[in-house]
C-alpha cells in the first residue's frame, strides 16, 4: 500500500535527522503501553529542560520547552512545549492541580495541525511557576519510575510462568 512508515509521521526538530532517531523510535513503537511512551517523553523532556540554561543557543533552539513570564499577573507564566499535544498537556495539567501552591493550571492547543501546547501556570506568592513546573515533572518522573518497576516485575513474573 501507499501508507508511509510509522516513524515518518513523527515530528522532529528542524535539521534533526530521522535516521539517528530511527532505532529508538522503532523500539518505542513496538511497545504497546502509552505509559511507557510517556516515560520516554518525561525523561527526554527533563534532560532537555535541565540543559536549557547551561548550553549554547543551538541546543536551546532544538529544546522542547520555553518559558515566558507573564507581566500582567504576579507569579504567572506560560510554558511552550513544542511537538506535543493533548496527551502530555492533560497529564501535566492534572499533576499541577495536585500542588497546593498552584492557583491555576491549564493548557491550550492553539491550532490542531501544529504540535505545540501552551501550559499556563499561576501560583501562590510563596512559590513560582518554574518551581511548580519542576515539581510536576519530578513527580511524574517518580510515578513513571514506579510504573516501570512494576511493569518489569510483571514481565519477569510472566516470563517465569512460561
Amino acid at each position: 500500500m501507499n501508507v508511509p512508515d510509522r516513524y515518518e509521521r513523527f515530528v522532529v526538530p528542524e535539521g534533526a535527522k530521522k535516521l539517528i532517531l530511527e532505532t529508538l523510535i522503532l523500539f518505542i513503537i513496538s511497545l504497546t503501553s502509552r505509559s511507557i511512551l510517556l516515560f520516554f517523553y518525561i525523561h527526554y523532556n527533563r534532560l532537555c529542560y535541565d540543559f536549557l540554561f547551561w548550553t549554547d543557543v543551538d541546543f536551546v533552539e532544538h529544546c522542547r520547552v520555553s518559558y515566558e513570564r507573564d507581566t500582567k499577573i504576579m507569579n504567572a507564566a506560560t510554558f511552550i512545549l513544542e511537538r506535543e499535544d493533548h496527551t502530555i498537556g492533560n497529564i501535566l495539567r492534572m499533576q499541577l492541580h495536585r500542588d497546593d501552591n498552584v492557583l491555576f493550571a491549564g493548557y491550550q492547543l492553539p491550532h490542531p495541525l501544529k504540535y505545540r501546547i501552551l501550559v499556563r501556570i499561576q501560583t501562590a506568592s510563596q512559590s513560582s511557576p518554574m518551581q511548580a513546573y519542576n515539581q510536576a515533572i519530578n513527580d511524574l518522573d517518580k510515578e513513571l519510575d514506579v510504573l516501570k518497576y512494576e511493569l518489569e516485575g510483571e514481565i519477569s513474573r510472566f516470563s517465569r510462568a512460561y
